[in-house]
């Protein structure tokens, strides 16, 4: 079975390019499900993905902005939104992360063009950047479980002890 990423989009730009950005979009959805896969230029396993299929869960877009977050296989169409953002000039952010396969992938726009387009694990100091640190607390309370916790888990802990939070620190989180 397949894991299920999950993705946030903001792009924003002039009303009238999100307009036109929102009607291009709209082609590509039935029932709150972005189907790009007919309009990707290559049949490869990268192309397939990026431009693949996701679910739009929740849909906050305002008049000059389109905001979603969505559920993908794998990970969302990340080309597809690429082309959105280039082809209409929108400034904003994408990310896309699943905890299973330990990916997180962020893409960054600056009208049209993609300024940042960087990939790393699920608990990374990338990942960190952009959700913050208190979201894998819960992630990962189980390492405390083994009594040699702090030895079998230094690369967690030593992620955790780079963005903030120390050894004791971490120990009253997650015990």
């Amino acid at each position: 079975m397949a894991n299920y990423s999950s993705t946030q989009l903001s792009l924003h730009g002039s009303t009238e390019n999100i307009i036109r950005a929102k009607k291009f979009i709209k082609t590509f959805i039935t029932d709150n499900y972005l189907y790009t896969d007919d309009i990707r230029p290559y049949d490869t396993i990268s192309y397939r993905s990026g431009f693949g299929s996701a679910t739009i869960e929740h849909d906050s877009s305002t008049e000059d902005s389109i905001m979603y977050y969505m559920s993908g296989r794998w990970c969302s169409p990340h080309m597809f939104i690429y082309l959105v953002a280039s082809v209409f000039k929108l400034y904003g952010i994408y990310t896309d992360e699943e905890s299973g396969c330990n990916f997180f992938h962020v893409m960054e726009f600056e009208d049209g063009v993609k300024t940042l387009d960087d990939e790393s694990g699920y608990f990374s100091d990338l990942s960190i950047k952009y959700n913050g640190i208190d979201k894998y607390f819960e992630c990962y309370e189980w390492i405390t479980e083994e009594d040699d916790w702090k030895d079998n888990h230094s690369d967690i802990i030593s992620i955790f002890d780079r963005n903030g939070i120390g050894i004791n620190k971490l120990e009253n989180k997650l015990c």
